[in-house]
């Protein structure tokens, strides 16, 4: 079950480290792209991602990913 959380988790950042770095103007509307993708990945309950972004498990692989040495090359 972990597993399938861990996979959750990072599909749902994937997605939006996607849809917000397309271009400027995605970087520069970063909540009209979560209010997007929630609309599209939920329509029935369009706050179920901001409410998955809140949990402490999103919380917390947000700060592992702040806290990454970026890759230079990338």
């Amino acid at each position: 079950m972990t597993s399938e959380y861990d996979r959750l988790f990072s599909s749902v950042i994937r997605i939006l480290y996607q849809g917000c770095t397309q271009n400027a103007q995605s970087k520069a509307n970063v909540p009209l792209v979560v209010a997007t993708l929630s609309m599209l990945l939920t329509p029935s309950d369009p706050g179920a991602l901001p409410f998955l972004l809140a949990t402490p498990m999103m919380s917390r692989r947000l700060r592992e990913l702040a806290g990454l040495t970026p890759d230079p090359a990338n």
